[in-house]
């Protein structure tokens, strides 16, 4: 070999090792707490990321991988085809070729379905796993899987740094749902502030950082919208309650849930004050009457007529009719019969009134959040089958 072939080799390797210096000198500035420990070189996209430690991936076979959960046979037939899809990606992951779009695709589906349960046997370390094989097919949306198993641990404990790093590679996909699962992540974390415990009209989920839950709604995200649905709900303004919902409807069977829940009780709501405003005219004039005879004002003092017109006043919602009930069969006689001195000592008094707005409060825990931050990214179809705890 000549000196200058020997100079040009020098220089080649040299070029080399500086660009690789570089690749990594980048990768710290994006996470600069993650130590080049945490790196995990994958031959197969030539990526150098930081991953959770997970144990070498199992074999799976499509058999064993379906739970006895019943799903539809068109579902069941769409299961059956991802499964498929994996194994083919991970017997070629062995020989270092990486997933094809549509392999690292049915690899982040998979692993939502290994996270939730549906259709096969909830596996948290197997869905991580599958979400890192999507990510280094260039599965984007994998970054979400990866950052909820880093914050919530997937199986084991969670990985902050970790998280802090996903988090960035969800922004550049979603900065609504980064922000959201920020929010989320301070607000678990977080303890219970002095000013919210004193202040239990707030959902409790909203602790701290409503800043960042504020980030997220203004981009559209689904999940915020559902927290913000559901702190109306808790203040009972169950008409913003339900615009919140019926902007995620499309995106969340969960959200779409909620929705119909608030109508059913919206619809419950009118249809009470309809009855109470069309009741309360004739139920006044009953009430009035029975104190007349009550009192004998203008008419022979009856007790027993004065209790028969208040139990029909009360039977039409008016609540001092009950009220009044209530007082005269306080103290019955002594063979259970009307006392007439507890009678005629009421009928000397100012009866107190009662009001009624005869509608219940929707509280939060009628309402559903989703089982995880990224459930809504399911598709619709597996949406249906999710299990809430």
């Amino acid at each position: 070999m000549s000196q200058l072939q020997k100079l040009c080799v020098a220089l080649i390797t040299t070029l080399g090792w500086l660009i690789q210096e570089s690749s990594l000198a980048n990768i710290n500035t994006t996470a600069p707490h993650i130590t080049p420990e945490q790196y995990k070189k994958k031959s197969s996209s030539h990526l150098e990321t930081p991953l959770l430690e997970s144990k070498p991936t199992q074999s799976f076979s499509v058999e064993s991988d379906l739970s006895n959960r019943s799903l539809s046979p068109s579902d069941l037939k769409i299961l059956e085809d991802l499964l498929k899809k994996v194994a083919v990606a991970e017997k070629n992951k062995q020989s270092s070729i990486a997933p094809t779009p549509k392999e690292a695709e049915a690899l982040w589906v998979m692993g939502l379905l290994y996270l939730h349960g549906i259709g096969v046997t909830p596996q948290l370390r197997r869905s991580q796993q599958l979400f890192e094989l999507a990510w280094f097919g260039k599965e984007r949306k994998a970054a979400l899987g990866l950052a909820w198993c880093a914050i919530d641990g997937c199986g084991t404990v969670g990985n902050q740094q970790l998280s802090t790093f996903w988090l960035t590679e969800v922004a550049q996909l979603d900065q609504g749902r980064a922000s959201y699962l920020e929010w989320w992540r301070l607000s678990k974390l977080a303890p219970i502030s002095q000013s919210s415990a004193s202040e239990p009209e707030k959902e409790p989920l909203s602790f701290n950082h409503h800043d960042l839950l504020n980030k997220a709604m203004k981009t559209g995200d689904t999940q915020a919208q559902i927290e913000f649905g559901i702190e109306a709900a808790s203040r009972n303004d169950l008409k913003t309650a339900l615009q919140y919902f019926q902007l995620a409807a499309n995106r969340s069977l969960t959200a779409k849930r909620n929705a119909e829940l608030i109508k059913e009780q919206m619809s419950l709501n009118s249809l009470m004050q309809t009855k109470t405003n069309k009741n309360s005219s004739q139920s006044e004039l009953l009430l009035k009457r029975a104190i007349q005879f009550h009192r004998g004002d203008g008419v022979p003092s009856d007790y027993y007529q004065a209790i028969q017109l208040y139990k029909e006043s009360a039977q039409l919602g008016n609540e001092r009719a009950r009220r009044i009930l209530k007082l005269i069969f306080s103290k019955p006689g002594s063979d259970n019969t009307i006392d007439i001195a507890w009678m005629r000592q009421l009928s000397q008094t100012d009866i107190l009134t009662g009001k009624s707005d005869g509608h219940p409060l929707i509280g939060p825990k009628l309402l559903l959040r989703d089982p995880t931050p990224i459930s809504d990214y399911l598709p619709l179809n597996f949406q249906k089958y999710l299990n809430y705890p």
